[in-house]
């Protein structure tokens, strides 16, 4: 099964109507396909796209920072929801900022695809393991909103040896990423 991992902002900021459009196009993939959506298990954008498919019956994997889900909820204020698997961390003395490090290595790396909504400091790091680990990944600039990070990811290139360029593809609109989500169907077949 395929694992299509979402990253994006981990907080209500970016929910808006014209994310959850995007949100809803990724979910309906998903769930067309039978594919396995993956996340940070966090609010905001990874959680919209991950109910929208639990609720509708379709395989979902939030990778938590926490160790149980009571420090899920409780040190992360991260809501429980029944309907999608939970993968916890081990037991560490890691700080809280590098707890959200660890869980994203695995999540980034266990992914086929990684689709990268508008995000921060953790959505900047797992575009770093993304690029990395070699992932074709869908970096959605709704109405260039996410410039930032790709200004980064541009500065990443100038300091590397190697050319990551054909896995780095920039999603401007709703029918482009139709057309990459079709893509790598076509590619993973």
């Amino acid at each position: 099964m395929k694992n299509i991992c979402v990253v994006g902002h981990a907080n209500y900021i970016s929910v808006n109507e014209k994310n959850t459009k995007w949100a809803k196009v990724i979910a309906d993939f998903v769930l067309e396909n039978n594919y396995q959506l993956t996340t940070g298990g966090c609010i905001g954008i990874p959680e919209l796209v991950a109910n929208d498919v639990a609720a509708r019956g379709g395989n979902v994997l939030a990778y938590s920072p926490g160790f149980n889900a009571e420090e899920h909820v409780t040190d992360f204020g991260f809501a429980e929801n029944k309907n999608i698997k939970m993968r916890y961390l081990k037991p560490s003395k890691a700080s809280k900022n590098a707890k959200f490090l660890y869980r994203s290595v695995d999540l980034v790396d266990e992914a086929d695809l990684v689709i990268c909504f508008k995000g921060t400091w953790g959505t900047l790091s797992e575009l770093v393991f993304a690029v990395m680990c070699s992932k074709k990944i869908l970096f959605l600039n709704i109405d260039k909103d996410n410039e930032t990070l790709k200004e980064i990811y541009n500065l990443m290139g100038k300091i590397n040896l190697y050319n990551w360029n054909e896995s780095f593809i920039e999603v401007d609109s709703i029918e482009k990423l139709k057309e990459e989500l079709e893509n790598f169907k076509n590619e993973n077949k």
